[in-house]
């Protein structure tokens, strides 16, 4: 699992690349399962700069763009322990602006961030399990204005 990043895999069909590399094997399984999954109709891991999104002053580039028949998702595979890390919370925060900003001005479907834990990642699990339980919200949405 230490040398994923120096592999090359292939044979995907929904990806615009047969061929790709991954930074872990949680990726590489994510993978997996959206080719696996009918409800999954086309994904790519994207290229540097697309979708063009930053936080603090610095671009961030999710490590999946999904598409079903429901909408479009930008998906992040993150170890357990990084979860609440405070770069990947601004990171995931800029993204899920991104995705509501990109539903409000008619792109063609809805678009949604997905924060996904690496250990809820297994070949049992289908995309819309994983997406219903990882769905992210900006976290000033999930904040609430108190009076005093």
């Amino acid at each position: 699992r230490s040398l994923i990043r120096g592999l090359v895999f292939e044979g995907f069909e929904k990806c615009l690349y047969p061929r790709l590399k991954f930074d872990s094997d949680a990726e590489r399984r994510f993978a997996v399962l959206l080719e696996d999954d009918s409800s999954v109709e086309k994904w790519v891991r994207p290229p540097g700069g697309i979708p063009r999104i930053e936080y603090e002053g610095r671009p961030y580039e999710p490590d999946f763009i999904v598409q079903t028949a429901d909408g479009m998702f930008l998906c992040e595979v993150k170890a357990d322990g990084e979860m609440t890390d405070a770069t990947v919370l601004a990171k995931a925060d800029a993204a899920a602006t991104w995705c509501a900003r990109a539903s409000e001005h008619g792109r063609p479907a809805q678009w949604k961030y997905l924060l996904i834990k690496e250990s809820r990642i297994d070949s049992s699990r289908t995309f819309s399990s994983v997406a219903s339980e990882h769905l992210y919200r900006p976290r000033s949405q999930n904040r609430t204005a108190t009076t005093g």
